[in-house]
Order: structure tokens, then sequence, then C-alpha cells
């Protein structure tokens, strides 16, 4: 009989044992299960809610530069059109790598963003390793241009053309630009290249461009590539003369001179001015910024900062900022090559 007794107790507490195991494996199945979506939805559920702290915004050049002063005029007009907090942070060093790195090592969720500058951005990368590419970005909007320019002095080339048919003709030229590897030396090679200009062309570095512009009108150089901001002032003066603004867009001191999308180039030759963020945002995040920007490029109060600094408006949204760029890059490396 209590052999009897001990083998049902024996039973019972096998089967309890089993229950429970069976219970708990059950539990954690449906915990497993359930594991993955409760993260995606948690995902989801941070770009939906976006933005519920305050933003970054890295400016890669100094205080009070020109970079700066935009990126606190749009955050100044976003902060007061939706409430949202940007917050400006000046990371300059390295031609702008140090706060590109910064931005491209953060995480892509949206909250650290990139007052992006073209040297910065792309030219910087293309030209030296400093660990990032244009695939290391989202780009998100263009905000303006600074273009570059040919000038020349009023008693020589009459028009953009003449100046190109100078060129092709084998004689040889002095082209002034501000820097071996400043922006509109990198442009004035792709110039050169796209027309199939040859090497009669003597490309000549100076210090800045008002050095340049002081060897153009003393007779040492034939024309100067240079930021419209040195050169205009000049162009208004009647001091010098400029055959073709480097860009899309005319530059608002002289519209009638053309443009490079006039000429048909397809090199372009511009500082221009936007916002990026790490590669991988959400397209949500983006929607997001893309209509945050686009009301403070339409602000007065954007649009006054931009005339103060001698920049020219230019919006592009997402898509053509991005293929934009990825054009830009080609021909970069391609220049490199």
């Amino acid at each position: 009989m209590k052999k009897a007794i001990c083998l049902i107790l024996t039973l019972v507490f096998v089967l309890a044992t089993l229950t429970a195991c069976g219970s708990a494996a059950s539990t954690q199945t449906s915990a497993s299960a359930g594991s993955a979506p409760a993260n995606t939805a948690a995902g989801s559920n941070a770009a939906s809610d976006f933005p519920s702290s305050a933003i970054t915004l890295i400016n890669t050049s100094d205080a009070g530069s020109a970079s700066d002063i935009m990126a606190r005029a749009a955050a100044q007009v976003i902060t007061e059109n939706s409430g949202v907090n940007i917050m400006v942070d000046d990371k300059p060093g390295g031609s702008g790598a140090v706060g590109t790195t910064y931005v491209t090592n953060s995480a892509n969720d949206g909250y650290t963003i990139l007052m992006s500058l073209y040297g910065h951005t792309l030219l910087n990368a293309a030209l030296n390793d400093v660990g990032y590419t244009n695939d290391s970005f989202t780009h998100i909007c263009m905000l303006a241009s600074a273009p570059f320019c040919f000038a020349v002095r009023p008693d020589t080339f009459a028009s953009y053309d003449e100046m190109v048919a100078a060129f092709k003709s084998g004689e040889t030229y002095n082209v002034g630009v501000p820097g071996a590897s400043s922006g509109p030396a990198v442009f004035f090679n792709m110039f050169l290249d796209e027309l199939g200009i040859g090497d009669n062309i003597q490309v000549i570095p100076y210090d800045s461009g008002s050095a340049a512009s002081a060897a153009l009108m003393g007779g040492d150089l034939d024309v100067t590539c240079l930021p419209c901001s040195e050169s205009m002032k000049y162009h208004e003066s009647g001091e010098l003369k400029v055959l073709l603004v480097c860009g899309d867009t005319p530059h608002f001191a002289a519209p009638d001179i053309p443009t490079a999308a006039d000429a048909g180039l397809e090199c372009r030759g511009e500082l221009w001015y936007g916002i990026s963020a790490p590669a991988g945002l959400d397209e949500s995040i983006v929607d997001f910024y893309e209509e945050q920007f686009k009301a403070a490029f339409d602000s007065s109060v954007f649009q006054d900062t931009l005339n103060s600094i001698g920049a020219i408006p230019v919006w592009m949204g997402h898509t053509e900022f991005s293929d934009y760029c990825a054009n830009q890059w080609a021909q970069l490396t391609a220049l490199g090559k």
C-alpha cells in the first residue's frame, strides 16, 4: 500500500513538473515571438514621435562665419514656427572634417544634423582621406549658394564665349585662383577638363582672392576664377568685368550675367550651404526637416540674413539635393584619378 501511494505521488510530481515546464516554454515562446514586433513598434514610434527632445545643428566653421550666421537664423525661425529647440554647435577644424566627422559618427536618429558646406562635405572628402564620403550622408536640402565667377579686365574679352574661344586657340593664358587646392581651383580644372582645353592655360594660385584680383587689374593675369563675393564689387565699380557666374542661379547684383547653366556647362562652381544628416535617416524625419527648413528658407528673417552675407537663396529639396551632391562627388573623384 505504501508503495502504491509513493508511486501515485511520484506520478503526480512528474505530471506537475511537465505541466510547469510546458507553461514556461509556452510563455517563453510567446515572449520571443512578440519581442521583434515590440522593437519594431518602438522604432516606428520613435520616428513618428520625432522630435521629442532638443536637436543639435553642427556648424563646421567658426562662430560668426557665414554658415554659423545662416544656421542660427534658420534655427531661430524653426523654433519660433514649431517650438522645436535647435541648438547650433560650432565645431571648426580640419577644413571642416572635425565637425563633419562628428555628425557622420552620430546616431542616425535625427537629433544631430549638419550645416553642410560644399568645401567641407564633398571637396575636402574627395581630395583627402578624412574617413567619410558622400555615402556617409542623408542630404536633406540646399539653402544657399555663393558661386564662383570668371572675371577679366574690361578691355579684354567681351564675353564668356570669346574667352573660351581664346582658351581653345592654344595661346597661353594665366588664370588666378585663391589657393592651389581651393574650390575655385578645383572647379576650374573640371571646367578645363569638360571643355577639352589643353595645358596652354596656366593656373596660378594666390594667397587670397583680393591678391588675385589686384594681379588681374595690374595686368599679371588674364582671368580670375574667384567667389562672386570677391569679384562682383569690382564688376559694379567698372574695374573688372564678370563674364560668367559659375552656378545655376543669376547673381542678384548683376542678373544679366550668364550662368554655368546658361552656358551649358555640366560642372558647377559654387560654395553651397545645406542641411545633411548621417546616412540612413528615417524618411519621415527627412520629410519633417524638409518641411521645417523650407518654411525657414521662405521667411523674411532668413532671406534678409542671406542678403546680409552676400549668399544667393537657392532651395533644393531632399531628392534634388541628393542627386546634385552625388553628381558633384562623381566629378570630384573623377578629377582626382
